[in-house]
């Protein structure tokens, strides 16, 4: 199914069920730079945004299952359905530009917002301005645990974990001291599959393409974050921008919307996760950075069995 363009006025909580059924007007792809336009009055124009009428956004389409495109060049992903529903209470149009980071989207190819920066960068406070928290990086812990509980560090302890061979989450289980049975994975997806399956007791991965392949099975959840957690939120160089940002945020977020659009893509994982960092864990001290792109999952939408989940 091709992902919509999601036009949400005055839905309350039933935003939840209308998430999934939403009708069949397709998101642009970037090749053919169309606009989807609201039904609202315009709140902002030129100069606070670059073309009247219309919300550029940027956003990074390798960052499944933030944003993404399918084989026909589709866009589809949580950032996608949050910029449509942005652009949509500002009463504009809406088109997309595809960059790596902030930077670029909003200088080199002039995007109004940009989806995607830390909010504890301090790269930000320079030339950039950080509106909201829209979701959390940090190295998640997946398991079968009450969700009204983070799992301990004597928890994990003799406990069997599954993580991608090689990778950041790899190298923190090594350097945090605990001393569990280790099931080395080629991805993240055969992780949760050995979860699924009862073979491991736990996942450590990165925290939102676990919570988007833990949707499959009912009786996964997120239960702590492994290390330190960094709040994301949407950049723009113009603090007018921020600020109407900041407040379509609340508004969204206050009648359903927002919640139902994470909801869709995370499950129950919080927008924000720093609360669930889990106490005592000491990492042993690092000689080098280690990459934070070790993780892997596939972000083709082609097929539904081989991917990081639309199905799931």
């Amino acid at each position: 199914m091709k992902r919509p363009f999601l036009g949400y006025v005055a839905m309350g909580l039933a935003a939840v069920g209308l998430v999934a059924s939403v009708g069949c007007t397709r998101v642009p792809t970037l090749e053919e730079h169309q606009t989807q336009q609201s039904h609202k009055s315009a709140r902002l124009t030129t100069p606070v945004i670059a073309q009247e009428g219309v919300l550029t956004v940027g956003i990074n389409t390798a960052s499944a299952p933030l944003a993404m495109t399918d084989a026909e060049g589709y866009l589809d992903g949580y950032a996608v359905d949050l910029a449509c529903s942005i652009a949509d209470e500002l009463g504009l149009a809406i088109q997309f530009v595809n960059a790596g980071d902030a930077s670029v989207a909003l200088t080199e190819k002039n995007a109004d917002l940009y989806i995607g920066t830390s909010n504890m960068d301090p790269e930000t406070s320079k030339d950039l301005h950080v509106a909201g928290t829209v979701y959390t990086e940090a190295m998640g812990v997946f398991g079968k645990h009450d969700t009204r509980s983070t799992v301990s560090v004597d928890q994990l302890t003799g406990a069997t974990i599954a993580v991608q061979e090689e990778s950041e989450s790899f190298k923190m289980l090594m350097d945090s001291g605990i001393e569990s049975s280790v099931v080395q994975c080629s991805n993240i997806n055969e992780c949760f599959d050995a979860l699924f399956a009862g073979e491991a007791d736990y996942v450590i991965c990165n925290a939102v393409a676990g919570a988007y392949l833990s949707r499959a099975n009912a009786e996964v959840n997120l239960c702590g974050v492994f290390g330190d957690a960094d709040t994301y939120g949407i950049a723009t160089s113009s603090l007018d921008l921020k600020s109407e940002v900041n407040m379509v945020l609340d508004e969204l977020s206050n009648n359903g919307v927002l919640n139902a659009i994470f909801v869709r893509w995370f499950g129950d994982a919080p927008v924000d996760m720093s609360s669930l960092v889990i106490e005592g864990v000491e990492f042993a001290a690092q000689d080098e950075e280690t990459s934070e792109d070790g993780e892997e999952t596939e972000d083709s939408e082609a097929s539904a069995d081989e991917t990081a989940g639309t199905s799931r």
